[in-house]
């Protein structure tokens, strides 16, 4: 039996989509059943090839009973987030989350299990024109984001998991693209693009397929592979790159103008006074600026030659992604 958390989000809804298609008994945890029925990708699973159970990683009792007759664990559960009101949530989840987690998969003897983690847990180059790898190390600073704090803590979890004897593989994915709700985490920038983005930033990063990860994490688990971390990245390429992009396959007109950072790290401050009043979350904060004007590239060279894989090249994804958007804009507006 195949048990995977967070199957309602992003990525766990494009990975139990891959796992539908081999005849293992899979059951995933959900907290919220609406999310299952909103869940365009879910939506493309047969029912009965999915056990869904109530329960949450921070809740013992209910996950202790979802791991009865479990062999093999996928554990994607975990909050993004930038904003300060989610920074203790966060934290919670994702680090305690693990652990418990982690301690299940011990107690019940479970053969594998497959962590998702974040390039955010890795350490910097050691040049700036120098690509990150696995061998990179973290380094504790102020300059750390509290996401990415969460989950490198959260890898020390299962780290000392694998010293206990747990049969474990991490995998870092870069920014997620993929097909899937419009409204929550990397995918919102197709929606945000195509109602008009006017600017854009000097930095750049890595981004991955989600079907690429999915695919990925599969061929790990049945892998011999233990004990190991692998960076997930199809292709680095700048903002202003990227948005033109998805804007020329959305038919929209790509952003122009790049503001100096200085009014951004002004922007960010007035944005986060107006959301006291309106207790919403601001679209810029302190650490989406900072990420916005960081330049980053990562390898993949190592999960490459471990499974011989070929990622899908970035303009691929912008183009399936960019389809399907486009359909469900038609869709909803027919």
């Amino acid at each position: 039996m195949i048990l995977v958390t967070g199957g309602t989000g992003f990525l766990g809804a494009h990975l139990l989509l891959q796992l539908s298609q081999n005849d293992q008994p899979i059951r995933a945890i959900y907290r919220n059943k609406e999310r299952i029925a909103q869940n365009t990708v879910l939506q493309q699973i047969p029912a009965h090839k999915i056990e869904w159970v109530n329960a949450d990683v921070l809740d013992l009792p209910a996950l202790e009973a979802a791991f009865v007759g479990v062999t093999h664990v996928y554990h994607c559960a975990a909050v993004v987030g930038f904003h300060p009101k989610l920074h203790q949530k966060m934290m919670r989840i994702n680090i305690q989350g693990t652990a418990n987690m982690v301690n299940l998969s011990l107690d019940y003897k479970v053969q594998k299990f497959v962590q998702v983690s974040s390039i955010a847990a890795l350490g910097e180059a050691d040049t700036p024109s120098a690509l990150v790898t696995e061998e990179n190390q973290w380094k504790n600073g102020e300059q750390n984001q509290k996401y990415a704090l969460s989950k490198y803590q959260s890898e020390m979890e299962v780290w000392r998991g694998i010293e206990e004897g747990l049969n474990a593989v991490i995998v870092n994915p870069s920014i997620v693209l993929g097909v899937g709700n419009y409204d929550e985490t990397s995918t919102q920038l197709f929606g945000t693009i195509y109602k008009g983005l006017p600017v854009t930033t000097t930095g750049s990063c890595g981004y991955v397929d989600v079907r690429d990860v999915a695919k990925c994490m599969v061929l790990l688990m049945q892998s011999g592979i233990s004990a190991q971390r692998f960076i997930l990245n199809g292709e680095n390429s700048t903002f202003t790159h990227l948005f033109g992009s998805i804007a020329k396959a959305l038919g929209k007109k790509p952003p122009s103008y790049t503001p100096p950072k200085f009014m951004s790290q002004i922007g960010w401050r007035v944005l986060e006074v107006v959301s006291w009043f309106t207790q919403k979350t601001p679209l810029v904060t302190k650490e989406t600026v900072a990420s916005a004007y960081r330049n980053t590239a990562f390898s993949n060279q190592k999960i490459c030659e471990a499974l011989g894989y070929t990622f899908f090249p970035l303009n691929e994804t912008i183009a399936w992604v960019a389809k399907d958007f486009l359909a469900q804009k038609q869709k909803h507006t027919s």
